[in-house]
């Protein structure tokens, strides 16, 4: 990835942008993902259960916390990671056409990108 300070001060940054690459251009799989961030950094607990990393004192808790800023990542994004592999959310993405998307649906989920296409249906 990066070095420790770096990633600190600037993985937000890097992040939207990936965010951005994805939603708006299709492009995945490139270096920073949130994927690879939840497999590499969550803990387990006793039994072997990875543990969410916004639970209190993981990962992106301990500093987001001491931050006082709530990250909206993980209000549609898993927090722990997924069996088998790095892959978000509930689906898999990666097999879903553009038509599945349904991307006028999905802006409603996202007051901020539907406010001008409120009349689109």
């Amino acid at each position: 990835m990066a070095p420790t300070e770096d990633m600190r001060r600037n993985h937000m940054d890097y992040l939207k942008h990936e965010r951005v690459e994805t939603v708006r251009g299709g492009i995945r799989g490139s270096k920073y993902s949130l994927a690879g961030c939840i497999d590499c950094h969550a803990s387990k607990d006793q039994s072997g259960n990875p543990l969410p990393v916004t639970d209190e004192g993981q990962f992106c808790q301990k500093c987001h916390s001491y931050l006082a800023v709530q990250p909206a990542c993980f209000q549609c994004h898993r927090t722990t990671p997924a069996e088998g592999g790095a892959t978000l959310g509930a689906v898999d993405l990666n097999s879903m056409t553009y038509e599945q998307l349904d991307a006028l649906s999905l802006m409603q989920w996202h007051p901020a990108v539907s406010k001008d296409v409120s009349n689109a249906r």
